[in-house]
């Protein structure tokens, strides 16, 4: 049976600590508060989830410091959660290139909004208030359940919050993609899409892989 372990990181209004506790009971994995309780022995578990909120655009530090002192075992998978106030940027992607450098596979990563009254926001009685919602508290566990399995899925929802699984591109990247020039892990990769990274496996499987072919007869 795989053993998971989720390491958090929640400071403010403990959105993320509400998220981690939710995948947690819906996967049968363990907790831990990154900033409070002692670290266990990483080596014994087949998962690890990193899960933070956003400071200053990035995740805590504290995960990337983890992550440098890693030493993963063979068949060893690393995922991420965030909560953010606002998301316009994805801002995992420091983060996944020290896992590449790393060698570590990550199995995905999953994020949604959260409470935020940091800095101006305060002023103004804060941002994504009452986030995250339930539904977004839900999908979280699912996303955990699909990670834990060992495949990441992506499924219509007919009730579906405006900002949930959205793909942004410009024109040009579209037809970049479709006709086969770059594949969409490249694109996202140097910020030519916005997805969730979690999105990422399921355009690559959805967009064949075609040499591109262009015919001129002039």
């Amino acid at each position: 049976m795989k053993r998971t372990l989720i390491l958090y990181a929640s400071t403010h209004h403990g959105n993320t600590r509400r998220l981690a506790e939710v995948m947690a009971e819906a996967a049968g994995a363990e907790l831990c508060d990154l900033l409070h309780d002692p670290l266990p022995d990483l080596s014994g578990y087949d998962l690890i989830g990193m899960a933070s909120g956003i400071y200053y655009g990035k995740l805590h530090p504290r995960i990337p410091e983890l992550l440098r002192q890693l030493e993963p075992r063979p068949g060893q998978r690393v995922f991420l959660a965030y909560t953010c106030g606002i998301r316009y940027r994805a801002y995992e992607k420091p983060v996944l290139e020290l896992l590449r450098q790393k060698g570590i596979d990550c199995a995905g990563c999953y994020a949604c909004r959260g409470y935020d009254t940091f800095g101006p926001f305060g002023k103004i009685g804060g941002i994504a208030r009452g986030r995250p919602s339930a539904e977004e508290l839900r999908r979280g566990g699912e996303f955990l359940l699909c990670v834990k399995d060992g495949e990441v899925t992506c499924e219509p929802c007919a009730d579906c919050e405006e900002d949930a699984a959205m793909v942004e591109m410009d024109i040009q990247t579209l037809t970049a993609m479709l006709m086969g020039y770059k594949r969409p892990s490249y694109l996202y990769e140097n910020e030519r899409i916005q997805v969730d990274y979690h999105l990422i496996p399921y355009l690559e499987r959805l967009i064949p892989i075609e040499k591109p072919y262009f015919s001129d007869y002039f």
